[in-house]
């Protein structure tokens, strides 16, 4: 039988320790506040999103509740964007700020959680100050539209505690209590599928409610209801993903890539835990096999920190535990259901490096001498500081979309996705030659990519060179059949060149895939218009031609 847990500690410590953490928190992502937009879902979520932009109403609830925008469901995160438009409209540093303070608090609840779980002070304060600085947690804070990462961690820290309290005092309340904020969770955002698992793990450590292998079995039926609505979730999951063209069929994305990139992502998000360089948005993904070498380092490496995690179970559960943690919380965005064009992403880690920081914490506990215990602590707090000032400097890189790309195409090779975002930047500008060879250098990279097309094929239009718009636009709708932007730009060329049944055609289709479209209602008008006065049945009011909106 395991050793009962000690006593509770007083609470000046833990109160020293949160106030440190979150103090260096703030420091660390302070200039967060003074960043703006992006140009990378900002605009889909919050910037161009009518229904976010009119605040909370019973029309916005239901719309929240039974859309599939940006391929998710997760209403509740809608709804907390909305409460954010209401306070503060289109001013970015409201949403900031909302984020910064979900993070601070997710930071009090996982330290608060471990010190109450482990009954350990010190290695609650360390591990929850690597997740509240470490720079890899930057995306999840910085960028607005993650706004699902920390607020449905904070239903998974408290689904957590209370869960802790029904352990302790067996209260039915408790365990219901834990499944609406499991529910919650999961209507923020799906990454809480694993939390079963994860409350399983907490079971056997640091719980202890495993004393036979027959207490699994209980365990597990305890957890049926959670598994059930996981299952649910996972489901509605794979539907809105399917219906917004997020996922990659196996043509497109054959299985012993996908296994190769998981391989090396297990891996590759160790190393930058250790090594936080080079972070950028997105990672593009190979889109082919990696070279046998690097994918059997990376399985090596892998199964050697398993065999010895697994190995000590039984004299350092902690290791085993906390390993575990880390394979099971990311395996549901690890690749081998590709959604996106990403190989990887720093907003993945926010959970799942959890359970590494808390081996951390127990691995480098200083020995009993009073030398080795301030030489420990000195360099704990030294690597807590310089990950801040690194976190620092993170957050500046996310202080706008031109800043944002011009650093992740410094940082990666063949980012073809944020050469068109920082053409998009440019091109807003007005400083369109230099725009135009970023959607060059993306369509060079990869001349399938729809948004690239549809940009090129934008500024085409705007020099009426309308036949090579018009063969970008068709590429495009190739590549991404249900792109209303495409279908509308297409349908500009077609006005242009006196197609006008062909580009009512089009800008019907955009209106379909966009309902919330006012440039493809204008267009449509006028498409009609012209298509009247063609006939000799014009309207008595006449649209400005001008306005046809490309």
């Amino acid at each position: 039988m395991r050793k009962q847990r000690p006593k509770p500690t007083s609470k000046l410590p833990i109160v020293i320790a949160a106030a440190a953490i979150m103090l260096t928190t703030i420091v660390a992502f302070a200039p967060v506040i003074k960043n703006g937009f992006v140009n990378y879902d900002d605009l889909d979520y919050v910037t161009k999103n009518p229904h976010v932009q009119q605040g909370l109403s019973s029309d916005g609830v239901k719309w929240a509740f039974t859309t599939f925008r940006a391929s998710n469901w997760h209403p509740i995160t809608w709804l907390s964007l909305m409460a954010d438009a209401q306070l503060y409209k289109l001013n970015p540093s409201g949403y900031h700020l909302t984020n910064l303070i979900i993070h601070l608090i997710n930071t009090l609840l996982l330290f608060l959680l471990l010190a109450k779980l482990t009954n350990s002070v010190w290695k609650g304060c360390f591990a929850a100050a690597l997740f509240a600085i470490h720079p890899l947690h930057v995306e999840s804070v910085a960028w607005i539209s993650e706004r699902k990462d920390v607020l449905s961690t904070f239903f998974w820290f408290a689904a957590l505690w209370t869960y802790s309290d029904y352990v302790k005092t067996r209260s039915l309340s408790r365990y219901i209590f834990t499944l609406v904020l499991f529910a919650l969770g999961l209507m923020s955002k799906p990454m809480l599928v694993t939390l079963p698992i994860t409350l399983l793990i907490l079971d056997w450590w640091p719980l202890n409610r495993v004393r036979t292998a027959g207490d699994w079995k209980q365990l597990v039926v305890e957890k049926l209801p959670m598994f059930a609505m996981s299952a649910a979730s996972a489901v509605i999951t794979v539907i809105a993903q399917q219906k917004g063209g997020a996922v990659n069929t196996l043509d497109q994305l054959n299985i012993g890539v996908r296994a190769a990139n998981a391989a090396w992502s297990y891996a590759a998000y160790i190393v930058k835990m250790v090594l936080p360089y080079k972070l950028a948005i997105p990672y593009p993904h190979p889109k082919a096999t990696l070279p046998t070498w690097q994918v059997a380092a990376a399985i090596t490496a892998i199964a050697a920190i398993s065999i010895i995690a697994l190995s000590q179970s039984r004299k350092r559960p902690y290791l085993a535990a906390g390993w575990l943690w880390y394979l099971i919380t990311i395996a549901p965005v690890i690749g081998l259901v590709q959604v996106g064009c990403q190989a990887m992403a720093d907003r993945y880690t926010y959970v799942p490096l959890i359970g590494v920081f808390v081996m951390l914490a127990y691995v480098i506990k200083a020995p009993n001498t009073k030398i080795t215990r301030i030489s420990a602590a000195a360099a704990s707090a030294a690597a807590i500081i310089l990950l801040a000032i690194i976190s620092h400097d993170q957050v500046e890189v996310w202080q706008n979309s031109q800043t944002l790309f011009n650093h992740s195409i410094e940082c990666t090779r063949g980012n073809y996705i944020a050469h068109n975002n920082l053409g998009a930047v440019l091109a807003d500008e007005g400083r369109l030659e230099e725009a135009v060879k970023h959607y060059k250098a993306a369509l060079a990279i990869e001349p399938n990519y729809a948004a690239a097309n549809v940009n090129l094929g934008v500024w085409l239009n705007r020099q009426n060179r309308l036949d090579e718009a018009i063969y970008y636009f068709q590429r495009a709708l190739k590549a991404e059949p249900n792109s209303y932007d495409a279908h509308n730009g297409l349908g500009v060329a077609l006005a242009k060149k006196g197609y006008y049944l062909q580009a009512l055609e089009e800008f019907n289709t955009a209106l379909r895939l966009n309902p919330e479209s006012s440039s493809v209602k204008q267009n449509l008008k006028i498409i009609k218009y012209l298509i009247a006065e063609k006939s000799g049945r014009t309207a008595h009011t006449q649209p400005d031609q001008n306005n046809i909106s490309p």
